[in-house]
């Protein structure tokens, strides 16, 4: 009988790779013994592989199979076509078996060698993140001690925190405010009996009892618009009249002017205002010269502003530019009324002394090229 084999290619295989199967098949064969044909036989290949009769090669090409078959059928057997003869292939059902099993582990092993490479990554992710976590803890458990050591320092000393470190301290002055100039005289003599309070980084608040009322109002003048917070408590010989109270007033303000200005680094030193109260306009002019000298043009045309005597005004003005150590220009530039001139003149000089006083942070030292004043 003949045998007739057939192979074809199978699609790509589960594992990526072309695999070619055959199929085998036996005719029915004559008996040997009565030379009848028989119950088709199973090809060995056939059965080895299977009920369907499908086998994988590993190798590409595959050697023809060895048929034996019976002498008067060799003729019908090499008469067959030779397209069908070219196609029997043998199947080595061992050989195939090794193979595959070759193959595949192989891109098994390239799948488990990405799936370990990405499990070696998870995993480095997770000891990174337990090594956070282990540091994280070991800063709060070292931590835990010094909170418990500051809480038990805090009720020791009533709850006060402790100081913390000094920085520079450079920084620290520029970061804190200036701290106020301030200064306080008493004078007594067998006259009168005069003290002064005075912040020269004040607001204007004034406290002003001389026992003389019209030179309280100008003390307070001058301590608004100077800004200046100035408390003045005098008593002098008023029964006699007030010259001795309004001029010793002066040299005690003076004085605490002289020493609430210190060594005068970083002041403005010179300052002029001009000040109108209706019909008068006075001008005052300072220099914190450290020459205490006062020139004043004062011209009233009455002698008196309720009690006061005005030429007291200019008594004033002379006694403190000499304590305090400054040269003092007051000059009447209009005026008709002794109370507006004299006020004015005390509002400009209030002013004046301000400005002149006042801190320039461009100003490094003493503004003086001699280098004091």
């Amino acid at each position: 009988m003949t045998v007739y084999r057939n192979t074809r290619r199978k699609n790509k295989g589960a594992a990526g790779s072309y695999y070619r199967t055959t199929s085998a098949y036996r005719g029915a064969q004559p008996s040997p013994a009565s030379g009848a044909p028989s119950a088709p036989e199973p090809d060995a290949g056939a059965a080895a592989f299977g009920s369907r009769g499908y086998a994988l090669e590993a190798e590409p090409v595959c050697e023809p199979d060895e048929v034996t078959v019976p002498e008067d059928a060799a003729a019908s057997q090499d008469a067959a076509p030779a397209a069908q003869t070219s196609d029997v292939v043998d199947v080595e059902p061992e050989a195939e078996a090794a193979a595959a099993a070759e193959a595949v582990p192989a891109d098994e092993g390239a799948e488990k060698s990405a799936d370990d490479a990405a499990a070696e990554k998870g995993a480095d992710n997770l000891f990174a993140a337990a090594g956070i976590a282990d540091e994280l803890a070991a800063a709060t458990v070292a931590a835990a001690p010094e909170k418990a050591s500051s809480a038990d320092d805090a009720a020791a000393t009533g709850g006060a925190q402790p100081a913390e470190p000094a920085g520079d301290a450079s920084e620290d002055d520029a970061a804190a405010p200036a701290a106020h100039r301030t200064a306080t005289v008493h004078r007594t003599t067998g006259e009168t009996d005069v003290v002064v309070e005075l912040d020269l980084d004040g607001s204007g608040t004034a406290h002003i009892d001389t026992g003389v009322p019209f030179f309280d109002h100008m003390l307070d003048a001058m301590s608004r618009h100077g800004l200046f917070d100035l408390t003045v408590r005098a008593t002098g010989d008023v029964e006699v009249d007030a010259h001795h109270t309004v001029e010793d007033t002066g040299i005690v303000l003076g004085q605490a002017f002289c020493q609430a200005l210190g060594s005068k680094r970083g002041v403005t030193r010179f300052a002029d205002v001009a000040v109108p109260l209706d019909e008068a306009l006075v001008q005052a002019v300072v220099d914190l010269s450290g020459r205490g000298q006062a020139y004043c043009s004062l011209p009233l045309p009455t002698e008196r502003v309720g009690s006061f005597d005005t030429e007291l005004a200019v008594e004033f003005f002379y006694a403190f530019a000499r304590d305090a150590r400054a040269t003092l220009h007051v000059r009447e530039l209009a005026g008709a009324n002794s109370h507006h001139i004299i006020e004015a003149a005390f509002k400009a000089f209030g002013r004046a002394l301000r400005r002149a006083c006042e801190l320039d942070p461009r100003v490094s030292g003493v503004p003086s090229t001699k280098g004091s004043l």
